[in-house]
């Protein structure tokens, strides 16, 4: 499977997690909460990475009765998150968006997300790592269902190392 494919399946199986606990949300006696064919619920989604236009076209296609509106933003430091902020401040964030793992505390001090943990079931959190669960949960309530996790990797110049005598981890 291409690095590219993977990713895309990643996002759509996070989106589609996303979007579940989102309709979930809307309480028993709230009549969005459920939507029909003829009168989907609407939700929308704001994002910068690359394909998820595509995912949400692909999630749009196989649901009937939820319609995502996607909306591309630039990424977080190029002045993603100061929208986000706005918005959540004007009252009119989207009602998922992306974010990274490192910016989940800040929104969370500053009240821009809801608390999922009711939503985020057992069986959710086993599609999942672990540390991807982990990564989303603050003060043991869960803000965020995981998007990814790339891996990391550190590269050392050998002769740099051995010219200055140093012995590599």
């Amino acid at each position: 499977m291409s690095r590219s494919w993977s990713r895309s399946v990643h996002a759509l199986v996070g989106a589609a997690t996303a979007l579940a606990v989102v309709t979930a949300c809307g309480g028993a006696d709230d009549s969005r909460a459920r939507g029909t064919a003829d009168d989907p619920v609407t939700v929308s989604f704001w994002a910068w990475t690359r394909g998820s236009q595509e995912v949400v076209d692909a999630f749009n296609a196989t649901h009937d009765t939820i319609k995502v509106e996607f909306e591309e933003i630039p990424s977080g430091g190029l002045g993603g998150y100061p929208k986000i902020a706005n918005a959540v401040k004007a009252g009119i964030a989207p009602d998922l968006l992306s974010i990274e793992y490192p910016q989940l505390s800040a929104f969370v001090s500053q009240g821009s997300l809801q608390d999922i943990s009711g939503y985020l079931t057992e069986d959710i959190k086993k599609k999942f790592l672990p540390q991807t669960i982990e990564m989303t949960t603050l003060g043991g309530r869960n803000w965020a269902v995981p998007f990814d996790a790339a891996p990391q990797v550190f590269y050392y110049r050998k002769d740099f190392f051995t010219e200055h005598g140093i012995t590599p981890p």
